[in-house]
């Protein structure tokens, strides 16, 4: 996975230039102290500087941006993960390039606003008719010499976003309007109109202040929860607004100094047989004897609230969801060094799927039955698991679960 792409700013407060990261959703103005968080109804759109005084008018091109990680299940009763970071051109098949390769990581971005001026179009092309390309160039595929059977995809912290390239028409050839060469000479049939659109969209900018109490609230760069330390109450970003989202906090040893987030999830599973604990005992083929009570005790999944590599990710999701913490304490004072929450609580019920064939034992005889398998969110808590911190990993003594720091790091590029 590479390195964040870099965003160029203005403060929506003083005007101030400020420098981004992609996955920024938070940030403090270094020179008026404006606490702000950013957010969008549908995709982050960014634009890339064309050059000074192009010869021919400039117009932009869409290019799709997804970064995440690819889960299969298939019949080599394997589940087997691919990292994503690739560009994808919205105007599939005609002059333009397919990708725009390391362009924005090589050079820094803008937000598509009104501010820019500029006409940007969207993509004729919606995201989900290009997943088939996406799914094309993962290394998995060519693994096996022969097809396989998949029995389940999804896609974990989905990170989806629109990218315009400048480009303009001269003597019937598409030059780069960066550099300024020829790409492509235009032949019969293609059309020279520049693609038509509209002016960009405005980001939703939302001031980091409690709702309640109008305090500053606090997060990490990446978050989309923030917490009023004055009040003590959480926050959830949304497309467009902040809403109040209650927490709990597991019981768990006096000395932790941080905190983890997870999503514990109440969820309807239609097409397999796994709504209680004595369910789960079945399909897990633990080594227990199953309880009466099971038959009747509802079960949660248990997912990370923060962006991991693919096997450590699925292990704490296995460990939690086979544990089924459920000792809360009442915790009136704020936490200390909560982990951000980065991701979102619709990808992690979209989890639930490949959580529950890494709990499979017999997977040859109950894989197949994942392809009619659908997940249905009843309830979700926010829950933070306290961790004492060692040399490398953050470790939870009850549990026996760790988590090294690292990891955590590399989660924020995810």
């Amino acid at each position: 996975m590479g390195s964040s792409w870099i965003v160029e700013h203005r403060c929506t407060q003083c005007g101030a230039p400020i420098t981004l990261e992609e996955a920024d959703r938070y940030f403090a103005c270094p020179f008026c102290r404006v606490r702000i968080c950013l957010t969008t109804d549908d995709h982050f759109r960014y634009y890339l500087q064309p050059m000074d005084n192009p010869p021919e008018e400039i117009f932009y091109v869409p290019f799709w941006r997804v970064r995440g990680i690819w889960f299969i299940c298939d019949d080599e009763l394997e589940i087997k993960s691919s990292i994503v970071d690739a560009t994808y051109c919205g105007f599939h098949g005609g002059p333009y390039p397919e990708s725009l390769g390391l362009r924005p990581q090589a050079l820094k971005l803008r937000f598509a606003g009104p501010e820019s001026g500029s006409i940007f179009p969207e993509p004729p092309q919606e995201f989900n008719s290009i997943f088939e390309r996406v799914e094309g160039g993962l290394p998995h595929y060519h693994i096996s010499n022969s097809p396989v059977r998949v029995f389940h995809k999804s896609f974990l912290g989905e990170k989806v976003s629109i990218v315009y390239a400048p480009f303009f028409l001269k003597n019937r050839a598409l030059h780069d309007g960066i550099l300024g060469k020829p790409l492509k000479a235009l032949r019969d049939g293609m059309s020279n109109v520049p693609p038509q659109g509209s002016i960009g969209r405005p980001l939703t900018v939302i001031p980091a202040m409690c709702p309640e109490c109008g305090s500053d609230l606090e997060g990490g760069r990446d978050s989309i929860v923030f917490f009023c330390r004055n009040c003590n109450k959480a926050w959830y970003l949304t497309k467009n607004n902040l809403e109040r989202k209650g927490f709990l906090v597991l019981n768990g040893n006096q000395e932790a100094t941080s905190y983890l987030p997870f999503w514990r999830i109440k969820a309807q599973v239609d097409g397999l047989k796994v709504q209680t604990m004595a369910d789960l005992a079945r399909l897990a083929n633990l080594p227990v004897v199953v309880r009466e009570e099971w038959e009747s005790t509802g079960l949660f999944f248990w997912v990370p609230g923060f962006k991991v590599h693919a096997s450590l990710f699925l292990r704490l999701a296995r460990l939690l969801t086979l544990h089924q913490p459920g000792d809360f304490v009442d915790h009136e004072e704020p936490l200390d060094a909560p982990q951000p929450v980065s991701l979102p609580v619709d990808d992690a019920s979209d989890s639930i799927t490949v959580i529950i064939a890494s709990l499979i034992a017999m997977k040859k005889r109950i894989w197949p039955s994942l392809e009619s398998v659908t997940i249905s969110q009843l309830h979700a808590d926010l829950v933070y698991i306290p961790f004492q911190e060692q040399e490398g990993d953050y470790f939870n003594p009850s549990l026996k679960i760790s988590v090294p720091k690292n990891s955590l790091k590399f989660g924020q590029n995810l």
